[in-house]
């Protein structure tokens, strides 16, 4: 048997269903969802799900962030080493591509990487 293990970039994720939400409402009901049976369904015969890694950001408004962390601990609970959560941080300022290398660099530089 072949393992496999998912990563998931869960703002693209979560954006991604809610503009399916306006196109069609149905979608609304996904944003509730074990991950680790929903991507049970993309692997083959001679496979088995190892591992869903889902990377996020906690949301900066505090009721939202509330909200995903139910989720993710729901999936946490349901699945246990089977999902994994990948915290990162949500940056305000916008970067831009040229200036970026700029920026990880003064990070680093600093002590803030």
């Amino acid at each position: 048997m072949e393992r496999v293990s998912f990563y998931v970039d869960g703002f693209n994720f979560y954006h991604g269903l809610k503009r399916l939400k306006i196109a069609d409402s149905d979608w609304q009901k996904f944003y509730w969802m074990d991950f680790v049976k929903f991507f049970q369904h993309f692997i083959g015969e001679n496979q088995i799900l190892q591992k869903v890694y889902y990377f996020t950001a906690p949301p900066l408004k505090p009721h939202k962030s509330n909200r995903q962390s139910e989720l993710l601990e729901a999936n946490k609970a349901l699945n246990g080493n089977r999902f994994e959560v990948v915290k990162g941080q949500f940056m305000k300022n916008k970067l831009y591509a040229r200036y970026a290398s700029k920026y990880i660099l003064s990070l680093k530089k600093n002590g803030r990487t």
